[in-house]
């Protein structure tokens, strides 16, 4: 098998590699398109020859074939010579594109490659360069996500044994994407925290990220001079996520408890 590199660093395998990325579609799905000219220098001596080309197109493959992208693929042959033969024949007989991995096994990279079988017959003959065309679709939509942390000094109370053995101590998200943390409380000097991340959520929308404490899981001081309920500042966070920038960290909430006065 003949591996080509679809990179600047190897002018001698692929010559005008080329390729773009763009979103289409809403939800907005990634596509893919390549194109280059392929240097195999492949040759005959009579009789039908075939060779399996690889060319390393550079870029990790979008999941696994064919349940997270489509693509279609074209190959076509660019320059061959038969000097002094009347009798040749040249082919690009299939194509497909897949990752490394799924060609050359266990081992190897998630790379995206296109797997090329060009054939030549001729006493000599030469395929010395094939072009290629490729379109990847990506099935799974870009999604957004918000990263953050809920905190609060440990005068409001500690974690409950309940919130260390589930690890779920507050509900985070909007009204039609909510999740309970999933990282038990950690301590740093008096302020406990606790890390959180939301997932699949829509772009291009404003989002309203709102926290709430799960019940049973702070145990309040005692006596507690505070209030019933607690508070969250800010006590919602407005975002808004884009293909430019699908996602938001530091999307912080501090909680604290209603005082007498």
């Amino acid at each position: 098998m003949l591996n080509l590199h679809a990179s600047g660093g190897y002018p001698d395998e692929v010559a005008s590699a080329q390729s773009l990325s763009f979103y289409v579609g809403n939800p907005p799905q990634l596509m893919q398109i390549f194109s280059g000219i392929a240097i195999p220098s492949t040759d005959s001596q009579g009789s039908l020859d075939y060779e399996d080309v690889l060319v390393h197109l550079n870029v990790p493959a979008p999941g696994e074939y064919p349940q997270d992208w489509d693509y279609t693929a074209t190959v076509s042959l660019a320059s061959v010579d038969s000097p002094g033969d009347a009798t040749f024949t040249f082919a690009t007989d299939e194509c497909e594109v897949m990752s490394a991995a799924a060609v050359l096994g266990a081992g190897e990279t998630d790379e995206l490659v296109l797997h090329a079988k060009i054939a030549v017959r001729g006493s000599p003959a030469h395929v010395n360069r094939f072009s290629y065309h490729i379109e990847v679709l990506s099935k799974n939509p870009l999604q957004g996500a918000v990263l953050g942390t809920i905190s609060w000094v440990d005068e409001y109370g500690e974690p409950s044994s309940a919130a260390f053995d589930d690890a779920k101590m507050f509900k985070v998200g909007t009204a039609t994407h909510m999740i309970e943390t999933s990282v038990a409380p950690q301590k740093v000097g008096r302020t406990w925290f606790v890390p959180y991340e939301i997932d699949g959520l829509p772009l291009d929308q404003p989002l309203d990220i709102v926290p709430s404490l799960l019940p049973g899981k702070l145990k309040r001081p005692d006596p507690d001079p505070f209030l019933p309920g607690e508070m969250f500042t800010p006590p919602f966070r407005l975002i808004t996520l884009t293909t430019a920038v699908p996602s938001a960290t530091n999307v912080d909430f501090v909680m604290t408890l209603p005082s007498v006065h």
